[in-house]
């Protein structure tokens, strides 16, 4: 008799963030990510340390805190085996724990792991094992091929074939980026399981009307004489929209944070996962900036004529996100223009509820998938049984209920504590 594929979902779905799937066939198991959910003092995976102990390996599909930042409380419940990634993630990992601890420190709580922890991690790069789109073997039972989502830089996708069962995990997926380059995965044959980012739930709408409606709110606060202030990730959106707005609005004058600013090293160091005629635009970013670093370029900054600003910080959880918005808050003409996800409770998510003088608002820039991009992506892998991922359960069921609705089957909207077999 055949043995099922057992799956249990630690996080991520039927909610937003703290993504974490233990997969588990025959004596070995696998885990795709390990991360963690701003909310209250953190967030962590249901970690299950009988079941740690039976992971053969640990992959991690991009360096987001939401999909790393658990990763030491991983080893401290006695994993000792390797987390499969790119280079590119690695490098990232260090701000992201940085940014992690800092978040639940100011929320009154501790890190539940020592630091010297995140030092003992061993990781594995998949790009010195295979290319993209070539299989690794991990050991003589687990292959892996992995493939770059276009999420932001070094996240991947990953197809999985374990002791006769094939799973897909799209990490997180965005197929209309501006800037990265996105290999659109391919199974050779049918996958019993997907994981897929289903995290805009039934929403269509395309990237370039996302877009179009910032760029009008850009350049009309700017219009009226007024500060943009754009909170942004260090690596990736904040790129991304720096160009977009250096080409759209040619006569702005555009300041970045130092942070952000050095993040374009890592385009340049990392060109294998940028879009080759993006490279070059980057001189002209560099043109068309001001750097700051310091409260004092910061206050003769916001004297001058208006500014789009990038500061670090997407949730404004960053003390220089929060210093910009105390300094620009008095006056209507300013705006603060968030651009992803405002989890419960942070600075961000205050705003939102609470205007004050100046105006805030919340616009959406395309980093996952909506309703058309999860039916291209079960059209193309046709998997026999998908867990719904990375939005809330309500969101998550009734876009599972149009799918269904529309000749789509084997759809899941599970949440965290939720196992699955797969025959």
């Amino acid at each position: 008799m055949k043995s099922s594929l057992k799956a249990e979902v630690w996080g991520g779905a039927g909610e937003h963030g703290r993504s974490c799937y233990y997969v588990e066939h025959q004596d070995m198991a696998v885990l795709l990510d390990c991360g963690g959910k701003k909310e209250a003092a953190g967030v962590y995976p249901l970690l299950d340390k009988t079941k740690v102990n039976k992971i053969t390996a640990v992959f991690l599909s991009h360096a987001h805190e939401d999909h790393g930042v658990a990763l030491p409380l991983l080893y401290e419940l006695g994993y000792a085996g390797d987390v499969w990634t790119t280079k590119a993630t690695y490098e990232q990992l260090p701000y992201y724990f940085k940014a992690w601890k800092s978040f639940v420190e100011q929320r009154g709580g501790t890190v539940p792991y020592a630091e010297e922890t995140t030092k003992e991690i061993t990781f594995r790069f998949l790009e010195d094992e295979a290319p993209m789109g070539e299989a690794i073997s991990i050991t003589k039972d687990i292959q892996v091929t992995w493939g770059a989502s276009g999420h932001m830089l070094g996240s991947i996708w990953l197809q999985l074939h374990i002791a006769g069962k094939n799973v897909f995990y799209s990490g997180d997926y965005s197929p209309e980026s501006t800037l990265l380059t996105v290999d659109p995965p391919s199974f050779p044959t049918t996958p019993d399981l997907a994981i897929i980012d289903a995290a805009y739930g039934i929403d269509t709408t395309s990237q370039q009307d996302l877009l179009n409606v910032l760029q009008d709110k850009v350049a009309e606060v700017l219009a009226r004489k007024g500060h943009v202030l754009m909170p942004v990730p260090v690596f990736g959106r904040s790129q991304e929209l720096w160009m977009m707005f250096v080409k759209r609005f040619p006569q702005a004058n555009i300041a970045v944070e130092k942070e952000i600013a050095e993040g374009l090293l890592y385009w340049k160091r990392w060109g294998n996962w940028v879009r080759e005629d993006v490279l070059m635009d980057n001189r002209l970013m560099k043109e068309r900036m001001t750097i700051v670093s310091k409260d004092e370029e910061r206050r003769e900054l916001l004297m001058k004529t208006p500014h789009i600003i990038f500061v670090p910080g997407g949730m404004m959880e960053s003390k220089i996100s929060q210093w910009y918005d105390k300094q620009l808050r008095n006056d209507e003409r300013n705006a603060v223009l968030l651009t992803g996800h405002a989890a419960a409770d942070t600075y961000a998510a205050t705003l939102l509820k609470h205007h004050h003088g100046c105006e805030v608002a919340s616009f959406r820039y395309k980093i996952h998938q909506g309703y058309f991009d999860v039916r291209h992506m079960l059209n193309h892998l046709q998997p026999h049984i998908t867990i719904l991922a990375h939005a809330n359960k309500a969101k998550t069921d009734h876009l599972a209920d149009l799918l269904h609705e529309n000749g789509y089957n084997g759809l899941l909207s599970l949440q965290p504590g939720d196992c699955i077999n797969v025959s």
